[in-house]
């Protein structure tokens, strides 16, 4: 069994950091994947391992826990994004460089609305004790009996606009409740406004394609979507 803590993703490049390519044969051959984050501190993480585990359910609890999304670049980085609310668009697309363009939702929800409350399970205990001692404080006693500790934020005003939006909930490897509830705010401010969800094919040059990347600002122009 191995306990691994990560002090605020210390294992991962800091933004704006180039990526260790340490790990990588001469030649080509196995090696380990670089990783990129671009993203605050959030807290503390610790994942414990007494088994085999994909590489991919461990950077789902990296990623969950600071409210991101992780994808491989074209370089083969494995980038760890965290969601953020739209900043200033890097990038104008135009109606005359638009072949066909679909709104395909309205929000983060899975019926395509926003969601009203998120659920962060965090601080995990490995192995819940339900016959502990009396002379156990009653606090340590019911904390060790389950295995979580849950943040939830939610937002009752999008509830009553939208009778139908969803719950979610994420599992992290974050170690402190405060910090996850802090990240549960954040995200539920993020999921709780429209969001729309569109399929767009567009017609672009060779030089504008290439600034195209997953997490760039888009100031996509549409009258006939009202944007």
């Amino acid at each position: 069994a191995c306990l691994l803590a990560f002090a605020g993703y210390a294992l991962l490049a800091k933004s704006g950091e180039e990526p260790s390519r340490a790990g990588q044969a001469p030649g080509g051959g196995a090696r380990t994947f670089p990783v990129a984050v671009a993203t605050a501190k959030t807290g503390d993480v610790g994942i414990y391992l007494n088994g085999q585990r994909n590489t991919s359910d461990l950077l789902d609890l990296l990623a969950n826990s600071a409210g991101a999304y992780w994808t491989f670049d074209s370089a083969g980085v494995i980038r760890i994004q965290q969601l953020v609310a739209p900043d200033v668009a890097a990038l104008t697309v135009n109606v005359y460089q638009q072949t066909s363009i679909a709104r395909t939702s309205t929000g983060a929800g899975s019926n395509g609305v926003p969601i009203w409350s998120v659920t962060l399970n965090a601080d995990r205990v490995e192995t819940t004790q339900t016959d502990l001692a009396g002379a156990v404080p009653a606090a340590t006693v019911s904390r060790l009996a389950v295995q979580s500790r849950q943040a939830i934020a939610t937002t009752p005003a999008t509830l009553t606009r939208h009778p139908l939006s969803d719950q979610i909930t994420f599992e992290t490897a974050l170690r402190n409740i405060a910090d996850a509830q802090v990240q549960a705010s954040r995200i539920a401010a993020l999921f709780a406004v429209r969001r729309d969800s569109l399929q767009v094919i567009l017609r672009l040059d060779a030089e504008t394609a290439a600034l195209i990347m997953l997490g760039l600002v888009i100031n996509l122009v549409s009258p006939y979507l009202g944007y």
